[in-house]
């Protein structure tokens, strides 16, 4: 197992092309793209996942805020009026050095309608920040986040928010999704978790939630059990106990297939009702490799601590992008 997208592509010569298997037509098609490289499916995930602002909504409640911020400026408000009622609006586990990945996808996301291209562009060294302006967004959105947020954001992990967030210390939490619910309901088994697009700036249209599957298992194409292991995870992917009760009910997962109901967790749900509703935007993190990413994390904690500016952190962010980002 590793992550999706790019790393499928590093291991294209080892995998067993499953494009023509039942498991690939049963796959959401997000999710077939995400395990795809030269429109050959090369691996399956055993989750899909959402990737969105965690919220708690009695908070919100108490707050007096109605409806989700979707534009910087209504956040900055709504931040506000978390303060004035004593309440700290971010958790941020800026230790981490994959939340800051799974926030800037987001702003991949709103800068481009096709955000493979543009990341292909930053790793060949053919594009800017200051093309895409949208990009600089996510330096304001950081700013806010450790302005309104809670003391010391680069010594919190995902531990820490998961905590800060079930024991009612914030009522947001970044860089997370539906796999922060459990944890959080071990602390508080009765808390309203709400889920929201990140503000970009002030397009509203621009606030999505991610869904798509950031990890992906390959099988070797000469393994002696090739035959074997297909059969099973067809099986997994089109079987009624898989559909209906492995994928929602054991590993209480969002299912990476259609028509599948969504875990009796309340982020999921949400998400599949958001979906309905709204466009979702692509995971944006399987176009660059995470050692790409882990060098934005360190990137972006130094900007945190003030050790880089702007301008610094934007230049070692394309530098590191065209070293970094792809397969060589």
């Amino acid at each position: 197992q590793t992550t999706a997208g790019g790393e499928i592509e590093s291991y294209a010569e080892y995998s067993a092309d499953l494009t023509k298997e039942p498991l690939a037509k049963a796959m959401t098609a997000t999710i077939r793209n995400d395990m795809s490289y030269n429109g050959k499916v090369l691996g399956f995930p055993i989750k899909g996942n959402v990737f969105a602002l965690v919220y708690n909504k009695e908070l919100f409640a108490k707050a007096g805020i109605t409806t989700v911020p979707k534009t910087m400026s209504q956040m900055e408000a709504a931040c506000k009026k978390l303060q004035a009622k004593g309440i700290t609006p971010f958790g941020n586990g800026y230790k981490e050095w994959w939340v800051y990945k799974h926030i800037f996808q987001h702003f991949l996301d709103a800068a481009s309608n096709n955000p493979s291209k543009l990341v292909a562009d930053f790793i060949a060294g053919k594009t800017t920040f200051k093309q895409h302006p949208i990009l600089n967004q996510y330096f304001d959105f950081v700013d806010l986040t450790v302005k309104y947020g809670a003391a010391k954001p680069l010594e919190c992990d995902f531990n820490g928010e998961v905590s800060a967030m079930g024991t009612g210390k914030v009522a947001m939490i970044t860089g997370q999704g539906a796999w922060a619910e459990e944890g959080i309901l071990k602390l508080d088994p009765n808390i309203k978790l709400g889920i929201m697009g990140y503000p970009i700036n002030e397009d509203p249209k621009n606030s999505k939630i991610i869904y798509g599957a950031d990890q992906a298992l390959r099988i070797a194409k000469d393994s002696k059990v090739l035959a074997e292991t297909k059969k099973f995870i067809n099986w997994m992917y089109t079987s009624d106990y898989g559909r209906n009760t492995w994928f929602p009910k054991v590993a209480k997962v969002v299912p990476p297939i259609v028509n599948a109901p969504a875990p009796n967790l309340q982020i999921p749900k949400a998400a599949q009702e958001i979906m309905k509703k709204e466009p979702v935007g692509p995971l944006a993190i399987n176009y660059s490799l995470d050692s790409f990413h882990q060098k934005l994390g360190e990137i972006m904690q130094a900007y945190i601590a003030k050790a880089k500016t702007r301008d610094e952190a934007i230049n070692e962010i394309q530098q590191a992008w065209i070293k970094l980002g792809g397969v060589k």
